[in-house]
């Protein structure tokens, strides 16, 4: 029978909330489950409420769900904002030094209150209040009753960059949530998160699988400029790009990212960038220069919701007719549209070869869905890459 859980930590940007969603799905990850998650974050430069959200299931998933079976509400707002999302029968973990008892239990009576005492476990356990998430992993881990050594093969991993020191503390947090959990669990009818049997699994979102499809089919040059929610590809290209061969120039606006990408297009290189649909609009008329040179550049556009600058840090799927006229006059185009992380990879790496077997631009369209929610799936087989020129 399939067995899914689901989960979910909301709080103020910087109180880890990202790190720990990430830490609980790829833990959920190395225990042999299927996961997707998905991370939701205002646009400001500092703080605002953020959360994340992991489904994971015995069986292949292949989006997020409204509802959780457990919330982590490391502040008042994220009761305000998610305890209706709440499965009947579900657990909230909250700290009564954070979120007052009333706030919590005067708006549901069919979900179970488990108070732990997040940032006291962080400094117990040698460490800091900011170690609270650490705590708060530890302690939903024990919810579903899930083997503690992952959890802390996951930290030790997570944190390897910053020191033994670190790593030590938040092991101890995390232990110390897990056992306080454990020893006061109230009786809760959730899927437990047993080891399960079965392949090797990675995790990772749209943006990085395209950018390793593309890595492995012979990308020689990227030029971007960041617009979100195509700017992990960026990073990403930054940090791996130029160990594999790949020159990477970040340039002062989108006009120069695609007119560095036609112009080494032109010169033979596999060459991409990739923006979202506000930095696609300025590079509109060098698309039309691409088409008559015909030039095979790829250009990404990672959708973001609205006109003009838009709405960046939530979904939408509205410029594919865009794409798909976009420039003046006409001439041929591809445009290519991925459903899942899978597909990311195999459309980054074959995008390369259409561009050059049909002498024309090859677009490509996610969404930032896609582009930053992580899915769990078996490693990619590059002996499938096939590098066509």
């Amino acid at each position: 029978m399939r067995s899914e859980i689901t989960w979910k930590i909301g709080g103020i940007a910087g109180a880890g909330i990202k790190v720990t969603g990430d830490a609980f799905a790829r833990a959920c990850t190395r225990a042999g489950w299927y996961v997707f998650d998905y991370s939701e974050y205002p646009s400001l430069i500092r703080g605002g409420h953020n959360s994340y959200h992991v489904r994971a299931g015995s069986e292949p998933v292949y989006s997020t769900v409204r509802e959780a079976d457990v919330l982590v509400a490391l502040n008042a707002n994220a009761i305000r904002n998610h305890l209706f999302e709440v499965n009947p029968g579900g657990a909230v973990i909250f700290d009564s030094q954070a979120v007052k008892p009333d706030e919590v239990a005067a708006h549901r009576a069919d979900v179970s209150y488990m108070d732990v005492p997040l940032a006291k476990l962080a400094t117990a356990a040698g460490g800091q209040e900011l170690m609270a998430n650490s705590v708060a992993l530890g302690a939903s881990w024990a919810v579903f009753k899930g083997p503690l050594e992952i959890i802390q093969n996951v930290l030790a991993d997570g944190f390897k960059s910053k020191g033994e020191e670190i790593i030590k503390h938040n092991l101890a947090a995390a232990q110390a949530g897990y056992e306080y959990v454990k020893a006061r669990l109230p009786k809760l009818k959730l899927a437990e998160l047993k080891a399960q049997t079965g392949p090797e699994r990675i995790l990772l979102p749209g943006n990085e699988a395209l950018a390793l499809g593309a890595l492995a089919n012979g990308l020689n040059f990227y030029a971007g400029y960041p617009m979100t929610p195509s700017t992990s590809i960026f990073h990403f290209m930054a940090q791996h790009g130029p160990g594999r061969g790949v020159i990477f120039k970040q340039t002062e606006d989108e006009i120069s990212a695609v007119n560095m990408a036609i112009g080494a297009a032109f010169a033979g290189a596999r060459s991409m960038t990739a923006t979202s649909g506000g930095g696609f609009s300025l590079m509109v008329e060098a698309l039309g220069l691409a088409g008559i040179t015909e030039t095979s550049v790829v250009i990404v556009d990672s959708q973001r919701p609205g006109p003009a600058t838009g709405l960046p840090t939530w979904t939408e799927q509205a410029d594919l007719r865009f794409l798909l006229h976009a420039a003046q006059g006409e001439f041929p185009r591809i445009v290519l549209a991925p459903g899942d992380v899978e597909e990311c990879f195999r459309y980054g790496a074959e995008a390369l070869n259409y561009a050059e077997q049909y002498q024309t631009p090859v677009l490509i369209l996610l969404d930032k869905y896609l582009s930053e929610s992580q899915s769990a799936v078996e490693p990619f087989n590059q002996k499938l890459i096939n590098v066509d020129r």
